[in-house]
């Protein structure tokens, strides 16, 4: 990374683990609404979705959505890039360097840091380029070059053709068809 004046380790994220995060965080229950009837009685229905409830609904399914999003994205982060390297190898890091703070700069624009000094490190610091972080979840999404036609033709020429895969392809006497096709309405229905 950096055109090759940083080394990254990193290892594949299980994808498991995702919905583990997802998991923990809890969705509002879906808004009801008393409805008079035309018998007379109230009834709790299902808020229509052009009412202000179901706007209040969807505004707070939004916002756990998106801390559900910026959980995974930390974790991507903090699980996928192991340690890097500046000198080739020689001596791995794997964490912020003594002292690092998150820039003031930043703070001023209103982002806020996370809870992981680590991941706003790689975010801010060590993985600034968008091809960098390309690379990064490609390789730690196990994100693999698209199949090629002439692949899929040569995965397929292994196979039969649908032709020959058909239960009636062989020569059968007239007599024996219509027996079949008797047997296999009355299995069938």
């Amino acid at each position: 990374m950096r055109g090759g004046a940083l080394l990254v380790r990193t290892r594949q994220v299980p994808g498991f683990a995702s919905l583990q995060i997802s998991a923990r965080f809890e969705f509002p229950p879906a808004p009801k609404v008393k409805v008079h009837s035309v018998a007379g009685h109230d009834e709790i229905k299902d808020a229509p979705t052009d009412s202000p409830e179901w706007a209040e609904y969807a505004a707070k399914s939004a916002e756990v959505r998106k801390r559900i999003e910026q959980a995974q994205n930390d974790f991507l982060y903090d699980y996928a890039l192991e340690a890097w390297s500046w000198d080739g190898g020689q001596t791995w890091i794997d964490n912020a360097p003594e002292g690092w703070q998150f820039p003031a700069v930043l703070a001023r624009h209103g982002l806020t840091p996370s809870d992981n000094r680590r991941v706003d490190y790689i975010r801010y610091e060590l993985i600034t380029s968008n091809v960098d972080v390309a690379t990064l979840f490609a390789d730690a999404l196990g994100n693999t070059a698209p199949i090629a036609d002439s692949e899929v033709s040569a995965a397929l020429g292994g196979f039969r053709s649908d032709k020959e895969r058909r239960p009636n392809t062989g020569n059968k006497r007239k007599w024996y068809q219509r027996f079949q096709r008797t047997v296999q309405r009355n299995e069938h229905g």
